[in-house]
């Protein structure tokens, strides 16, 4: 418990109060050292790579920007000619954070949905609107996936 939390709160729950009786700061102390203890931080699980996130989130905007304007290019035609499907894609590392934030980024792009994540066979279904190469689809995700797992480590792997 991080004490200087603690009295800035208590000190915040006094001026709200506009009173510094000792039952005020009783309360305050009482109130500030549950919501403390209410919000304290989980242990981290993963070693976060700053460096490696800011990799994976510049090419996350990078491939944002690319889908935005294919999926642009598809509405925008006369004809709308698109082949939407459904694939399933075996996830290598076997981790929920990555796998979540996976499915995250998955989702977040304009053109696919993450439809199903399931961690106990660590597959993940993707609607995608244009499936014309199942296989770039694929190797699409193991990028992310792979960028995901470097810059999200667990705790005790090097």
């Amino acid at each position: 418990m991080n004490p200087a939390i603690v009295v800035w709160l208590i000190l915040l729950w006094a001026a709200l109060w506009g009173d510094a009786s000792a039952g005020a700061l009783l309360g305050g102390a009482l109130l500030a050292v549950l919501i403390v203890w209410l919000t304290r931080a989980p242990r981290p699980t993963h070693h976060v790579d700053l460096g490696r996130v800011a990799v994976l989130v510049a090419r996350f905007c990078l491939d944002l920007c690319v889908s935005t304007i294919q999926v642009a290019k598809a509405v925008l035609r006369r004809r709308i000619d698109v082949r939407p499907g459904v694939i399933d894609v075996d996830l290598h590392v076997h981790d929920p954070l990555v796998a979540a934030v996976v499915a995250n980024g998955i989702t977040l792009t304009p053109g696919t949905l993450t439809v199903e994540l399931d961690i106990e066979q660590w597959c993940i279904a993707v609607h995608v609107l244009e499936l014309d190469d199942p296989d770039a689809v694929v190797a699409g995700i193991r990028e992310l996936e792979v960028r995901a797992a470097r810059a999200l480590r667990p705790e005790g792997t090097s």
